[in-house]
């Protein structure tokens, strides 16, 4: 048992009752889908802080004494076997999630199994689950458009300039 779990145990005899509702939320979601999350980013830019990101958010409302992450996040480090069918691969585990979080910056943008992935999620589940996570670069947002403002706009890539129609 680490320290910090033997320190929190003498404070907290019961999980915390405000983290009730999150764990059940999170176990709508797990019986759906195999990951609440799928995190698309650049190896080159954005690997350190992704493999933060995932272990943060494995680290999420889980009460000291459970070992299993209640929050399930696909990394293609951690979670992808070699495979001669890489793209058909990455396609599963996309459709086994629920939420695109991509890492957004210019490298990013120009990676193409990002872009890939991508256009991939706004064919197939739409702007609505997906969330940037702006990692270097910029994007600007022209409200008279209701667009991205592309010529200020860096850390995104062509495929996000008009989404497939869902």
């Amino acid at each position: 048992m680490r320290n910090d779990q033997v320190c929190l145990r003498r404070y907290v005899s019961e999980p915390l009752p405000e983290l009730a509702g999150v764990r059940k939320s999170l176990a709508r979601m797990s019986a759906r889908l195999r990951y609440q999350a799928f995190i698309s980013y650049s190896h080159t830019g954005d690997s350190k802080l992704a493999r933060a990101l995932q272990s943060s958010l494995q680290r999420f409302a889980r009460p000291w004494y459970r070992l299993a992450p209640l929050v399930r996040v696909f990394r293609d480090e951690t979670s992808l076997a070699a495979d001669p069918a890489l793209w058909a691969s990455i396609e599963r585990h996309l459709g086994q999630s629920e939420w695109l979080l991509l890492m957004a910056s210019p490298l990013s943008a120009n990676s193409f199994w990002v872009n890939r992935e991508v256009v991939w999620w706004l064919k197939h589940r739409g702007v609505a689950s997906m969330l940037l996570l702006v990692t270097d670069g910029d994007i600007a947002w022209d409200h008279s458009k209701s667009d991205f403002d592309w010529s200020r706009t860096t850390a995104l890539a062509q495929p996000a300039r008009s989404p497939p129609a869902r």
